[in-house]
């Protein structure tokens, strides 16, 4: 089942929608490898349907409440770019917590799989 995006899980819900593009071979999509083609008013065409869903399926995945801040890009990429630069938050504090305690984490007296396992937790 795919992760809903609340606007509080963006970390967890890019990482869902980042490995569900890539198995189906999607990703280029929302990273801008892939740019959409120019279609002429009245033709069909495969590619551009398939920007389409994507832009779609995005939208899909988000809460109905944030659909004003992303209903009017045509872009999946740049819907993509918007979304990570209104709710990715780096965490300055956090990570620098994190590397201090790893730098600090000796194994001392434990097994290997218990400092491993130490380590995993931080």
């Amino acid at each position: 089942m795919a992760i809903g995006f609340d606007g509080k899980n963006y970390y967890l819900w890019e990482q869902a929608i980042k490995t569900a593009l890539k198995v189906k071979n999607k990703h280029g999509f929302i990273d801008g490898k892939i740019t959409k083609p120019t279609v002429s008013e009245g033709e069909e065409s495969t590619e551009a349907n398939a920007w389409d869903m994507i832009t779609s399926w995005i939208m899909n995945m988000i809460d109905p409440k944030l659909h004003a801040s992303t209903a009017y890009v045509e872009l999946a990429h740049e819907m993509w770019t918007n979304i990570e630069k209104q709710y990715s938050v780096p965490n300055v504090p956090k990570k620098h917590k994190l590397k201090a305690e790893i730098a600090s984490c000796k194994q001392g007296n434990l097994e290997v799989v218990q400092f491993l396992s130490k380590l995993m937790a931080l």
